[in-house]
């Protein structure tokens, strides 16, 4: 895995935002991952010095899903300060009705 120390970690501006600690100016993408307490072997699974970018983007999936409430509460933000509530409302119930319905 010492091929990845180069890799520059990039953890999205929500996480950031929500209190997630930055990346120091000369920690590689497996020490920053360490010093949150994230295994980042199934991160870099398959990937190559070619394709390394898109562990970025899997650490992106990762805290959208470990951060599930900060995540979504960031969605609600953001769209409260583009959508008026009138049509977010709308746009909610459009999107349920392509959903399964819960038992």
């Amino acid at each position: 895995m010492s091929d990845w120390n180069g890799l520059r970690p990039e953890p999205p501006l929500w996480a950031i935002a929500a209190g997630l600690h930055e990346p120091h100016d000369d920690e590689g993408f497996l020490d920053y991952c360490e010093r949150l307490g994230i295994d980042a072997a199934p991160l870099l699974v398959e990937l190559t010095p070619r394709t390394a970018e898109f562990a970025n983007r899997r650490l992106a999936a990762y805290l959208r899903r470990e951060m599930r409430g900060t995540w979504k509460t960031h969605v609600e933000d953001w769209l409260a300060a583009r959508i008026e509530p009138e049509r977010r409302a709308w746009l909610h119930r459009f999107a349920e009705s392509f959903l399964p319905k819960r038992r």
